[in-house]
């Protein structure tokens, strides 16, 4: 199973400020070059974690931090400075949720 990166970024110039939540298989570094070509805002990467289970761990956090969707979006969120600071820590709990996942046959 191949590794890749969840990553948190934010738009400083947004306000309310706005993150987003994604993930890359390549450098999260070359991700955010990509993303700032079509924005106006300066782009910062603020967090990233690797893992086998990236893309689940995004679905989860998705999911988990829906309430602050901003504008109906799906990646971009208005999140409380809490949930910034303890975003690492909901990637490490959520890959502990799906470790189990490779020991099992049906999934």
């Amino acid at each position: 199973m191949e590794k890749g990166y969840v990553y948190l970024l934010t738009d400083f110039d947004s306000f309310p400020e706005k993150f987003k939540i994604g993930i890359t298989k390549q450098e999260p570094e070359k991700r955010i070059k990509q993303l700032q070509t079509g924005c106006s805002g300066e782009i910062v990467l603020l967090r990233t974690y690797k893992s086998k289970f990236y893309k689940k761990i995004e679905k989860f956090l998705h999911r988990k931090y829906k309430k602050y969707n901003s504008n109906g979006g799906t990646e971009w969120f208005e999140l409380p400075d809490e949930e910034v600071l303890t975003f690492i820590e909901e990637c490490e709990n959520a890959e502990k949720m799906f470790i189990p996942l490779i020991d099992n046959p049906f999934m």
